[in-house]
């Protein structure tokens, strides 16, 4: 995108990313095809506002697709992050246990930006995304906390000379639902949290629309739509 540069490309997928963990697992099948796309889903980040209030016509799209191999892993997931300057897809590829292992950002014409590799936890959880230009050049690492049911809750970009960034911490309920989010800079400086309040949930429990609020103040209408595969 051309407003956007890698780093923030870094950033802004990563979170974008993250707004996907509550989606409730489709039924599995024995039968199901080899690399069937099984769940679609695509948000719409529709109405935004200014600092003071007024409401700004602003669209970002976000498609998320899932691959599942006969035996129901998830082997790819890809994220197309779109609005009025372009489009950017993050493609994930898991090995044959369902392990998240590599992944690449692309933009237009299909051009690879950055190249990652990942680590996780002894629960699969993913902890540790590095970041590398198309020739090798090491770009940072983005380190992640999660909770014991795997959602982040906190996670920090490291460049490659070793600067750290500022911190993401985010809040969950009992559904795994992103309830709160916080950035703090490197020298503990903040403006506060965004809250998120979920108002219409679809028949397999995933919600299709929420309210994004930042001092009391709706700032953001998230919408969201499935499309289920069996």
């Amino acid at each position: 995108m051309s407003s956007h540069s890698v780093l923030f490309s870094l950033t802004a997928t990563t979170l974008l990313a993250t707004l996907f963990t509550a989606c409730q697992p489709t039924p599995e099948s024995s039968d199901a095809p080899q690399q069937v796309a099984r769940l679609i889903v695509t948000e719409e980040y529709s109405v935004k506002q200014s600092p003071d209030g007024r409401t700004v016509a602003d669209t970002l799209q976000v498609r998320k697709s899932e691959r599942f191999d006969e035996a129901g892993r998830v082997v790819e997931r890809r994220y197309q992050v779109q609005d009025g300057s372009g489009e950017e897809t993050l493609i994930q590829r898991y090995d044959a246990e369902g392990v998240l292992r590599a992944g690449g950002l692309y933009v237009a014409n299909g051009r690879l930006a950055v190249r990652y590799e990942y680590d996780t936890d002894a629960r699969g959880y993913k902890t540790e995304e590095r970041s590398f230009s198309p020739d090798s050049t090491r770009l940072g690492t983005t380190v992640f906390e999660n909770d014991p049911d795997g959602n982040p809750t906190e996670f920090y970009f490291v460049s490659a000379e070793g600067e750290r960034q500022g911190t993401y911490y985010a809040t969950f309920d009992e559904r795994g639902l992103m309830t709160s989010s916080t950035f703090v800079e490197p020298d503990g400086a903040s403006i506060g949290a965004t809250r998120f309040e979920y108002l219409l949930f679809d028949d397999a429990g995933n919600w299709t629309v929420r309210h994004a609020s930042f001092a009391g103040k709706l700032v953001r209408i998230d919408r969201r739509r499935l499309t289920y595969y069996e």
